[in-house]
C-alpha cells in the first residue's frame, strides 16, 4: 500500500532547499543531504517506506495504524486508548501560547504558594532536571505555576530590550506570539518545553564533551555525539508530502532529523558550553546584492579563528595534518579554519571521493561567507534573561543569547563578510502553528512509543446515553465497555523508554536505574508481545469481575476490546523495542569512550563490544529494514573501528549505499584504510566474546 501524507498548502519546510545539495551522490545518483530524495525514493531512517516496490516490514506501519484504526465501540480510538502529556499535544515552543496557565491544583506536591521566591526557582529548576522521575504533562504545568508566582516577585532586568535583529523579520514570522510576547515576563506553556529543552542540552553537553580541555576539542566532542546520535533523514517532498520541521528537544528525543536540525542541535550544545557557533552559508560573491545564501556548514568560533563541521557529511573539514589515528587507533579529524580553507584548496579536495565524485565546492566558493547566528525567540525573551541572572552552579543553563552581539562577534571574524539572524528557527515555529492533519498525525506517531507500557488497562463502565433515550440499566447502549488507564489501576513503573531516554540525554547510563535498566524493561520478549491479546484479556476479566453483574461486557465485547488494545500496544512497544535496542548500543559505545578518558582500555573495549552486539545482533538483523538502518551501520563500524577492527569498520562503512550521509561513511572508509597500521588487529567479535563481555559489564554495574 502507497501512503500518500499531503500537505495542503504545499509548502516545504524553508531550509532546507539548498543545504546539502552541493554534496554529489554516490554511484551515479544526485543526493541531496537535507531535502530532496535518496535514490530509493523513501524517507531515509524513517519508519514510513513510500516507495510501493520497496519491501514492506512485518509489523503494521505505525501511520496506517492511526490513519485506518477502527472503533469497537462509540468511543474506541487510539487517543482514548493513551493519555498523551499536553507536551506532545501542544510541543512547539511559542506557536499561538498566549494563554494563561492555569492555578496550582490542589495536589500531593508542596505547596508552592508556602516557598520563598527564591526557593521557588530553585524548586522550579530542580525538577526540570528530574523530568524522569513524575508524569511529562503533570510536573511541566507545576514548573509553570512556580516560576510564575517567583516572577511576580522579581523586578524586571532593566538592561533588556527587543533585539534589533529582529526588524529583519519577515511579518508573517515577527508577527508570531512567540516574538509579540518576548517582552513579557508571564511564563506561558510553551516556556516549560523551551526550559526543558535546554536543561536536556546542558545535561548533554556536560558529558559528552569528552575529557578536551581546549575549546576546540570540546566542539569536536560535541559534533561527534551529534553525528553518533542524530541519524540523518531526508525529507521528500512532492506526492509524499513531508513532516513538519523538529524543535531540538524533539530531535534530541528521537535522536533523528535533517541536516539544518543536526545543526541546530550542534549550535545549541556549544551555546551550553560557552562555544560561539553558527551556521555559515554561502552567497555568490559576483551578485552585489549579496543574493540568497546558500547553508553549507556550521562553523566555530575560538581564538579569533572559525573552525569548520560539516553536519551533512558528518564530519569536520579537516585541515592540514588533521587526519590521524589517536592514541586508542580511532580516526580522529581535526577540522580547519575557514581562512585555512579558502586558502588552500587541496584541503576541499580530500574530499573527493573520485574525479567523478567531487565534494561540490572550491576554496573560489568561499569569497563571501555569511554567518547565520541562531536566537530562536526563547533565547531573546525577557523572562528568559531574568531566570538565567539567577542560576549558578550545577543549576547553571544558558537560557538568553543576543543575536546582535553575536552577529557583532562574527562579523569580526576572518573569512567571514557578514553576519544576519538565522530564520530557520523562526520558519520551523511558523510551520507549527498551522499544520496539516497528517503533520501532526506523524509527529504523534513518533511520539506514542514513550507512552506506551507492557501493561493492560483496568475497565470501568462509561454512561453513553444516544439523544432522545433515557438512560435505563437494560438499554444496550446504556453501557459503553472502554478499557481504559484508571487510578484503581497503578502501574508498577511509568512507560520505561521516556525515562530511559531522559536519562540517557541527563549522562545517568549504567546499571538498573540508570538508561541502561529503562531500556532493558522497553524490551519485552517476542513471547510477550505475541501473546498481549491473552494477557490483556486475562488481566481485563478480573477487573471486569469487580464490576456489577449488569454492568460487566459480554465475553464478546471483552474479547474484541482487549485485542483491539493489544494490536495498538504490540505496534507501539516493538517500535519502542527497535529504539530501546538501537539506544542500547549508542549508550555503550559512549560508555567505552568515558572508560578510555579513565584509561581503563579493557572495560572500554568490552562496552564497544556490547555495542557492537546491539547494533548487529538486536537492530540490523533483527529489523533488516527497520527505523534505525543507517544509523546502526555507521556506528557499528565506529565500533568496529574503536576495537582495531578495522577491515570489518571499511566494509561497513561501505555497506549502505543509501544511506543520506554514505559520502561521508566512504570518506571515512578512505583515511582509515589509508592509515590503519599493518601489525596485527584485534581479534574478531564473536558471540561468545559479546556474552562476555555483556555478562562482565552487568557485573560491573551498581
Amino acid at each position: 500500500m502507497n501512503i500518500v501524507l499531503g500537505n495542503r498548502r504545499g509548502r516545504r519546510i524553508a531550509s532546507s532547499s539548498k543545504f546539502g545539495e552541493r554534496v554529489a551522490g554516490v554511484d551515479g545518483h544526485r543526493r541531496e543531504a537535507l531535502v530532496g530524495e535518496p535514490p530509493d525514493r523513501r524517507i531515509s531512517g524513517g519508519s514510513l517506506t513510500l516507495d510501493p516496490g520497496h519491501p514492506k516490514p512485518d509489523h503494521p506501519n505505525l501511520e496506517l495504524l492511526i490513519a485506518d484504526y477502527r472503533p469497537v465501540g462509540r468511543k474506541w480510538g487510539l487517543f482514548a486508548l493513551l493519555t498523551l502529556p499536553w507536551a506532545l499535544l501542544g510541543g512547539c515552543s511559542g506557536c499561538g501560547d498566549s494563554s494563561t496557565p492555569r492555578p496550582p491544583d490542589a495536589s500531593g506536591q508542596t505547596s508552592i504558594s508556602s516557598q520563598t521566591p527564591g526557593g521557588l526557582l530553585e524548586i522550579a529548576i530542580g525538577n526540570l532536571d528530574r523530568q524522569e522521575e513524575f508524569p511529562s504533562g503533570e510536573m511541566l504545568q507545576q514548573i509553570l505555576d512556580q516560576l510564575n508566582q517567583w516572577v511576580r516577585a522579581q523586578r524586571a532586568p532593566d538592561d533588556w530590550k527587543l533585539d534589533p535583529l529582529l526588524a529583519t523579520l519577515p511579518a508573517p514570522m515577527a508577527d508570531m506570539p512567540a516574538v509579540r510576547n518576548l517582552g513579557q515576563l508571564q511564563f506561558l506553556r510553551s516556556d516549560a518545553l523551551a526550559l526543558q529543552e535546554a536543561v536536556w542540552l546542558r545535561n548533554v553537553s556536560r558529558w559528552a564533551r569528552g575529557d578536551e580541555l581546549d575549546e576546540v576539542g570540546r566542539a569536536g566532542g560535541l559534533f561527534d555525539w551529534t553525528v553518533r546520535n542524530i541519524q540523518l533523514e531526508v525529507i521528500s517532498g512532492g506526492e509524499s508530502g513531508e513532516r513538519l520541521g523538529q524543535l531540538p528537544w524533539e530531535t534530541l528525543l528521537l535522536g533523528r532529523g535533517t541536516a539544518m536540525e543536526r545543526a541546530w542541535v550542534f549550535i545549541l550544545l556549544a551555546r551550553q558550553q560557552g562555544l560561539d557557533a553558527a551556521l555559515l552559508a554561502l552567497s555568490d560573491p559576483n551578485d552585489p546584492a549579496g543574493g540568497p545564501s546558500r547553508p553549507w556548514a556550521v562553523g566555530v568560533l575560538s581564538g579569533g579563528n572559525v573552525y569548520v563541521f560539516d553536519p551533512a557529511l558528518g564530519l569536520p573539514l579537516p585541515g592540514p595534518g588533521g587526519i590521524r589515528l589517536d592514541d586508542t587507533g580511532r580516526l580522529e579529524v581535526r577540522p580547519a579554519t575557514l581562512a585555512q580553507l579558502a586558502a588552500d584548496d587541496s584541503l576541499l579536495r580530500r574530499l573527493d571521493l573520485d574525479r567523478d565524485r567531487p565534494y561540490p565546492l572550491r576554496s573560489s566558493d568561499l569569497g563571501r561567507v555569511v554567518a547565520l547566528v541562531e536566537a530562536s525567540p526563547a533565547y531573546l525573551a525577557r523572562r528568559m534573561q531574568l531566570v538565567q541572572s539567577r542560576l549558578s552552579g550545577q543549576q547553571k543553563i544558558v537560557l538568553s543569547a543576543s543575536a546582535t552581539a553575536q552577529a557583532e562577534r562574527w562579523k569580526a571574524a576572518p573569512r567571514i563578510s557578514a553576519a544576519q539572524l538565522w530564520v530557520f528557527p523562526y520558519r520551523v515555529l511558523l510551520e507549527y502553528q498551522d499544520p496539516t492533519q497528517e503533520q501532526t498525525q506523524q509527529r504523534m506517531t513518533a511520539l506514542l512509543p514513550f507512552y506506551v507500557n507492557y501493561a493492560a488497562p483496568a475497565w470501568e463502565a462509561e454512561p453513553s446515553v444516544p439523544a432522545g433515550r433515557k438512560k435505563e440499566a437494560d438499554d444496550p447502549d446504556y453501557q459503553s465497555f472502554t478499557p481504559r488507564r484508571t487510578s484503581s489501576q497503578k502501574e508498577a513503573k511509568e512507560a520505561p523508554l521516556r525515562k530511559a531516554r531522559i536519562l540517557h540525554l541527563k549522562g545517568q547510563l549504567a546499571g538498573p536505574q540508570g538508561a541502561t535498566g529503562y531500556y532493558q524493561e522497553a524490551r519485552p520478549s517476542d513471547e510477550q508481545l505475541a501473546n498481549m491479546a491473552t494477557y490483556y484479556y486475562e488481566l481485563a476479566l478480573k477487573d471486569v469481575q469487580k464490576l456489577p453483574q449488569e454492568q460487566r461486557p459480554t465475553e464478546q465485547q471483552l474479547k474484541q476490546g482487549t485485542a483491539e488494545r493489544a494490536r495498538v500496544d504490540e505496534v507501539l512497544l516493538r517500535r519502542a523495542k527497535q529504539d530501546a535496542s538501537y539506544w542500547l548500543g549508542l549508550m555503550n559505545f559512549d560508555l567505552g569512550l568515558i572508560e578510555l578518558q579513565r584509561k581503563d582500555h579493557e572495560t572500554a573495549v568490552g562496552h564497544f563490544r556490547v555495542a557492537i552486539d546491539y547494533l548487529l545482533t538486536r537492530t540490523l538483523e533483527a529489523s533488516a529494514d527497520g527505523p534505525w538502518t543507517h544509523g546502526a551501520h555507521y556506528n557499528l563500524a565506529r565500533s568496529y573501528e574503536a576495537t582495531r577492527q578495522y577491515a570489518e569498520a571499511i566494509a561497513r562503512y561501505a555497506s549502505d549505499p543509501t544511506s543520506p550521509t554514505y559520502f561521508g561513511n566512504l570518506l571515512r572508509a578512505r583515511w582509515l584504510n589509508e592509515l590503519r597500521p599493518a601489525t596485527k588487529e584485534e581479534p574478531p567479535v564473536t558471540k561468545q566474546t559479546t556474552l562476555r563481555s555483556m555478562t562482565q559489564m552487568r557485573s560491573a554495574q551498581p
